[in-house]
């Protein structure tokens, strides 16, 4: 990972490069910026590493403005915050280092020895403190006092909070998905201040959000959701006096969004539309194909593709081909009551080919890029370019209506499309899925399944039935 260094001790830091244009201006500089990771070891996952250095990142830039600028009103309130952090961390300090010792103040004093003879906190200095100056005094009281909740936060760190305490991976998944939002708010209304005296502020901000949605085109749904985790997050900073007010609620009357648009259902696809989608999947494979070839075996989305694990839920060389749909490393399935026990019928060699890349291709783009490009494709092979009710979701109820003409049982249809139902083989059929093991103790399970999906398609004119 680049600015990542591994020490030969075995430890890590952060290492970059200062601009080249620093050389001149600044000539005692060392070459390259560092900063200790004593976080991470050989053993730190991705998250912790990518978490790691994007603080090191944020440190980073904080101290090129720094080295540029020296009026403490050209810093926001959140990089004062991680100036003081850093001044502590550099010195090897903690906030409240020195709080209850008897001579707290003096240890201090010995930590911070510029407050003692060039910037003490109590003198009248005849000219203006630089930024500098300022947050060394703060960190030399914060040296002495314990940490308190925090009542102020800005924006981007009651979001930092909001994912440690829902334990996101914002490097994979639907974590990256909630921060690729969250980033594409923030460009919008910027950082701010989250205190009980800067409601107007916050709700201008977000009304500004909403107001650029809109004024582009954006519908209601899609805001609401851009909003979702944004919204949670601020509420989350503690005895905050009007969270309640930070909603899209209209009774609250506190934001306004435009009503929400009628939904465009997709509707059912004719045996006919069905069997040319097939051929193409067959014929002509890419990862989008492959996409489509496997959404068709119960309607499943792309991003229930994207979370697939290769190793621990695709089993495409067993006796009975099929895809264990369970929400990824996160569970996310098993809240949203989408277990999936997909068996594969259609294009078995083509989708062993093609998903390792279909996985990826998932992965790499926002949430609602594959479902446009897919419903696209989808349209133009149908030659229905114009039918908005023509979309790859219409493929979870064409299924269904495929699976009642092959008049397979309920609990099956629950098990193979996700639908939450409270019987007693679909709960049985929940903990196979989520035991490790899947289905080696309960192969005539999976048996029955894969015997009821074939039926599903055997209408169907595709030579493609395994």
């Amino acid at each position: 990972m680049r600015y990542l260094n591994r020490r030969k001790t075995g430890g890590y830091r952060y290492l970059r490069a200062y601009p080249s244009s620093f050389k001149t201006t600044f000539p005692s500089l060392p070459s390259q910026y560092s900063r200790e990771l004593p976080e991470l070891s050989d053993n730190s996952d991705d998250a912790d590493v990518h978490r790691a250095m994007q603080e090191a990142s944020r440190a980073y830039d904080l101290h090129i403005k720094m080295l540029k600028a020296s009026d403490p009103a050209s810093f926001t309130d959140s990089e004062r915050t991680l100036a003081v952090e850093e001044i502590l961390r550099r010195r090897k300090l903690r906030a409240g280092e020195f709080h209850g010792h008897e001579d707290g103040s003096a240890w201090a004093e010995g930590a911070f020895p510029e407050i003692g003879y060039e910037i003490r906190p109590d003198s009248d200095i005849d000219r203006a403190r630089t930024f500098q100056e300022e947050v060394t005094i703060d960190a030399f009281f914060a040296s002495q006092k314990l940490p308190e909740v925090k009542r102020r936060k800005t924006f981007r760190q009651a979001w930092r909070d909001y994912l440690k305490a829902k334990r996101l991976d914002i490097t994979a998944g639907d974590g990256k998905a909630k921060q690729q939002r969250f980033e594409r708010v923030i460009a919008i209304t910027g950082d701010f201040t989250i205190a009980d005296e800067t409601k107007d502020d916050v709700l201008d901000r977000l009304q500004q959000f909403i107001n650029y949605k809109q004024d582009n085109g954006s519908k209601a749904q899609s805001i609401k959701r851009e909003l979702k985790e944004v919204i949670a997050a601020i509420r989350t900073v503690p005895r905050l006096a009007w969270s309640d007010a930070v909603t899209l609620d209209k009774k609250k009357n506190s934001l306004f969004i435009h009503d929400e648009e009628r939904p465009n259902k997709g509707r059912v696809l004719t045996n006919t539309e069905l069997n040319a989608l097939i051929e193409q999947c067959l014929s002509n494979p890419d990862e989008k194909w492959c996409s489509l070839l496997i959404q068709l075996h119960a309607g499943i989305g792309p991003r229930e593709i994207s979370r697939l694990r290769i190793d621990k839920d695709v089993f495409l060389e067993s006796k009975y081909p099929h895809i264990l749909f369970r929400g990824g490393d996160e569970g996310i399935a098993k809240k949203q009551a989408r277990i999936r026990v997909v068996p594969i019928v259609l294009g078995l060699d083509t989708i062993k080919k093609w998903l390792p890349t279909t996985i990826a291709w998932t992965q790499s783009l926002d949430q609602d890029s594959p479902v446009n490009t897919l419903n696209k494709r989808l349209r133009s092979l149908l030659n229905a370019k114009n039918d908005k009710q023509l979309k790859t979701h219409g493929l979870r109820h064409t299924w269904l209506r495929l699976a009642k003409r092959a008049e397979i049982s309920d609990r099956h249809i629950h098990a193979i499309a996700g639908w939450s139902h409270n019987v007693s083989e679909a709960s049985l059929m929940s903990e196979v899925v989520y035991d490790p093991y899947g289905f080696v103790e309960d192969i005539e399970l999976l048996a029955k399944l894969y015997r009821d999906q074939t039926r599903v398609f055997e209408p169907l004119h595709a030579p493609s039935i395994s």
